[in-house]
């Protein structure tokens, strides 16, 4: 990654928007930051991952995975929110989770798909979705024959919106597919999928 000198105006300028309280700026901010790959900035996220405004804490979530996805205590750390007893801590981990996407990572990411809370599968649900990952697509359409509430609407849209495919309501038809095509699926780009998506629903 590169490395910013903070003391150059733009960097200089970067962090005092990351510290302002106008959230839309810290937002457009952190993209920023996230795309062109600067890895001093770490200790400013803190107090962002916990922001009440959710895309900012869901932006900072992403640039810290990305900073620190490779080394194993930010992981393991990771792993524990995870388990943790706190539905809260255990939803904020998703982002994270989907982000460094591991092969532990994403196995504690598909684990929450099916957790007690609706709020925490709701999150799980959404990161998994966001990450784009084939990895997930078995795992949400094991979540089909368990989910019967709220949820199961949406699951079915972004397992539409994450395939391409249009099958139906029918766990069955999903399974039949998958176990046909999961070994060499590749995740089409979201624009395909919503183009897919608006020819169906014509």
């Amino acid at each position: 990654r590169l490395r910013c000198d903070w003391s150059s105006d733009v960097c200089s300028s970067d962090l005092d928007a990351l510290a302002t309280e106008k959230d839309a700026l810290v937002y457009q901010t952190l993209l920023h930051l996230i795309a062109r790959g600067c890895d001093d900035y770490g200790p400013h996220l803190r107090k962002l991952t916990k922001s009440k405004d959710k895309p900012t804490r869901h932006a900072a979530l992403v640039a810290q995975a990305h900073l620190y996805g490779g080394n194993q205590r930010f992981v393991t750390r990771l792993l524990d929110l995870a388990a943790s007893r706190d539905p809260l801590q255990r939803a904020a981990a998703t982002t994270s989770l989907a982000t460094v996407g591991t092969p532990d990572t994403l196995s504690a990411l598909h684990a929450l798909l099916a957790d007690e809370e609706y709020t925490v599968r709701y999150e799980a649900l959404s990161a998994a979705y966001d990450a784009r990952r084939a990895d997930s697509i078995g795992p949400l359409i094991a979540r089909l024959d368990q989910e019967h509430g709220a949820l199961r609407p949406l699951l079915l849209k972004r397992l539409r919106l994450l395939t391409g495919q249009g099958l139906g309501n029918s766990s069955g038809a999903w399974k039949l597919w998958w176990s046909d095509h999961g070994d060499s699926f590749r995740v089409p780009k979201l624009t395909a999928a919503q183009e897919s998506e608006a020819s169906r629903a014509k």
